[in-house]
């Protein structure tokens, strides 16, 4: 491995500082609304209009992480994304979102949803 510049060059040294760790992650499905598996996540409820709150068990530093939301959008081929509803140190609030064909968004449960956090 060629290193990352300012930092060691072996791998092993670099795995596990602060930013290069997630802070949190859940793996959970929207459907049955059950969490698979996670990390610093203490629950996850599922609220009105398919919002998903994602409680974290330590908070984090600030409210200016950065979080990656992913799903599988289910059945539909149409545009699908994870849209933010509120971010806080002690949770963050998301939406799932698709097209219905043309360019209304609806809202939608998916079987596969992952989201990971990063942050100081």
């Amino acid at each position: 491995m060629s290193g990352i510049v300012g930092t060691s060059s072996s791998k092993s040294k670099v795995i596990g500082r602060s930013q290069d760790t997630a802070k949190a992650w859940v793996n959970f499905n929207a459907y049955s609304f059950g969490e698979r598996d996670s990390f610093n996540v203490s629950s996850l409820v599922d609220g009105a209009n398919e919002i998903h709150k994602i409680n974290f068990s330590s908070a984090m530093a600030n409210a200016n992480y950065c979080h990656v939301a992913v799903t599988d959008g289910g059945a539909s081929s149409h545009i699908r994304f994870c849209q933010t509803s509120a971010v806080t140190t002690t949770y963050l609030e998301i939406k799932g979102k698709r097209t219905d064909g043309s360019v209304t968004l609806i809202d939608w449960a998916s079987e596969y949803n992952n989201v990971v956090i990063f942050g100081d």
